[in-house]
């Protein structure tokens, strides 16, 4: 027990450097950039860059400085020799010297928390790939008519990558599934205006290779479940995606706003299946994306959005 005891201590003043400083940081660093994206309302072609960019710096700072050290040794031992370390000795009351121990062995058995909520979100993840893939061999083709309308949008949108449609389970919003064979799920019985928009919005993820974004997403939030702001992040992200596709949709087909809203609106309650793209569950995001719709942005902010969706 005094053996775990010690190793406990050990790790705690270890990752002091290398996982509490530079997630200290990080926090600082995102709750301001979060506060200023939902503060000033940030459009989607905004919001998916920032996001995505401190989504993805949290593993990056805490990998950084062992690159750093196996590449620069005497100064990396320098900065996380005086910033990774709990002090040995403590000059002062013995209460003081006494309360290093302690906070280190609090402080090792918090990383032993993250690494096991780590552990649980890949192992779930995991499960999640593998119910996607028979997912994905379980789904029929959809009729000719689907098929018809896939292609005309498919090349009105400037595609290259082949695209499938197939039929969505019951019970089940459309979705997007898949990076390099992309396949389109969509219920059966959307015809006219509302199956064009159905299409428009999952093409639209396939040609911003939305779903290679999103499985990479899931993989740093399985690693970094245990920090709270990260699943927040990762909702704005999810959000960010859906609004990018409406505007899409909106564009291509401008004159199918009530019917694309009436479309969001009946599939609110039907999430897709784990770890594909579609619909959020939740009104607060369906909110969002209803009043995004029905509120234009600004001339100047709709080009900046606009060039960005292009170069994207």
């Amino acid at each position: 027990m005094h053996d775990a005891l010690l190793a406990l201590a050990e790790l705690g003043r270890g990752s002091l450097g290398v996982l509490w400083l530079p997630a200290a940081l990080w926090t600082a660093v995102a709750l301001a950039a979060e506060a200023s994206l939902r503060r000033g309302r940030a459009p989607a072609p905004v919001g998916l860059p920032v996001r995505g960019a401190l989504l993805a710096a949290l593993p990056l700072s805490v990998v950084a400085p062992p690159l750093v050290w196996a590449l620069a040794p005497a100064e990396a031992g320098v900065a996380l020799g005086l910033a990774g370390r709990l002090p040995e000795v403590v000059v002062g009351p013995t209460a003081e010297a006494a309360s290093a121990p302690v906070l280190a062995g609090v402080a090792g058995t918090l990383v032993v928390l993250v690494a096991l909520v780590a552990l649980a979100g890949l192992a779930r993840l995991a499960a999640d790939a593998v119910r996607l893939r028979r997912l994905r061999r379980s789904l029929a083709p959809a009729g000719p008519a689907v098929q018809a309308r896939l292609a005309m949008w498919h090349e009105r949108l400037g595609l290259h990558r082949p695209v499938r449609a197939v039929v969505a389970p019951a019970g089940v919003a459309p979705f997007t599934l898949g990076w390099r064979r992309p396949v389109v799920a969509l219920p059966e019985g959307l015809t006219g205006a509302a199956l064009d928009a159905a299409l428009t919005h999952e093409l639209a993820h396939v040609a911003r290779a939305d779903f290679a974004w999103h499985a990479a997403q899931r993989v740093v939030v399985a690693l970094c479940r245990a920090h709270p702001l990260v699943p927040v992040l990762a909702r704005g992200l999810d959000l960010d995606r859906e609004r990018a596709a409406d505007a899409a949709v909106l564009t291509h087909q401008p004159s199918s706003r009530r019917t694309y809203a009436d479309l969001l609106l009946t599939y609110a309650t039907l999430p897709p299946p784990a770890f594909t793209l579609g619909i959020l569950p939740g009104s607060s995001s369906l909110k969002h994306r209803i009043d995004a719709m029905y509120q234009p942005l600004p001339n100047r902010i709709a080009l900046l959005a606009g060039r960005a969706l292009a170069a994207a």
